[in-house]
């Protein structure tokens, strides 16, 4: 038996409207670890001022 596998979708449920909304929550988290690596990055090259 073939499977088709999104890498993008974890949790296949059968339930269009369900997967569709995994899958904007998945997006969501995506943004947000992005946006924290960045914030990590610029915190590390900022230089620490503060006395």
């Amino acid at each position: 038996m073939q499977e088709n596998y999104n890498s993008t979708i974890h949790f296949v449920t059968g339930n269009d409207e369900l997967d569709l909304q995994l899958l904007n929550i998945e997006i969501s988290t995506a943004y947000l670890d992005i946006l924290s690596t960045i914030l990590g990055i610029i915190s590390e090259k900022k230089p620490n001022n503060y006395y």
